[in-house]
């Protein structure tokens, strides 16, 4: 089983190098993911001694912070975007409404 989890994380590696994105962020994603899974499936050693330099007592709870981490960043991009295409929406209405103006004169 871990042969398959490892080939598939090697494949998404591999494939976050390649394909191009729209954005970097989810490249970085893709990448980072990717790459943390192969790292912690192969060397959980090293995993778990990087977590006890931490500071952290166990391998889980280092996941456990590193999901925290990612999904307070995918927060913030989504909640960026969020903006971004109000800000585009709002410009917009202007412009409609500027064009509705000019039209009834």
């Amino acid at each position: 089983m871990e042969v398959i989890i490892s080939a598939v994380l090697a494949i998404l590696l591999i494939y976050s190098m390649l394909r191009p994105f729209a954005s970097n962020f989810s490249r970085f994603l893709l990448f980072f993911g990717s790459s943390f899974g192969l790292l912690s499936i192969l060397g959980r050693n090293y995993i778990g001694t990087y977590a006890s330099y931490l500071g952290i007592d166990s391998l889980f709870n280092l996941y456990v912070y590193i999901f925290f981490l990612l999904s307070l960043i995918c927060f913030a991009y989504i909640l960026d975007r969020f903006k971004k295409i109000e800000k585009k929406i709002d410009q917009l209405a202007q412009k409609e409404a500027l064009q509705q103006i000019k039209k009834n004169k």
